[in-house]
């Protein structure tokens, strides 16, 4: 796998080459973007998910709470925005495919606007 990065300052762009990609084990974590704090339903919806009764010990019920927050916010996030995340690969990658072509074009002013 090969991602390319920002060329900062120099006019190259270095690349991060991976041979064996990690493969992530166990659950995913949740994206948190803060963008849905300027949601009218945001707040509701993580009070909703935090006052769900759970009985247990208190490190349980913390734990059991933290993770229906967890799933509440994805449902949320699913039904208020879609799928974000793939709009976002989209234009990483529309990134880094001009960046690559701009290689062979330092000059090209079509591409340079692209980027």
């Amino acid at each position: 796998m090969v991602n390319y990065l920002a060329p900062g300052i120099s006019d190259h762009s270095p690349l991060k080459v991976s041979s064996d990609p990690e493969f992530p084990t166990g659950p995913k974590p949740l994206k948190y973007f803060e963008m849905w704090e300027d949601h009218p339903t945001f707040k509701e919806t993580v009070e909703n998910a935090w006052s769900t009764e759970v009985s247990g010990s208190p490190m349980y019920r913390l734990l059991k709470k933290i993770s229906t927050t967890k799933m509440g916010l994805k449902s949320w996030n699913k039904h208020c925005f879609g799928p974000v995340h793939h709009s976002f690969q989209r234009c990483r990658e529309e990134l880094e495919t001009a960046r690559a072509i701009q290689q062979n074009s330092p000059q090209d002013q079509q591409l340079i606007s692209l980027e």
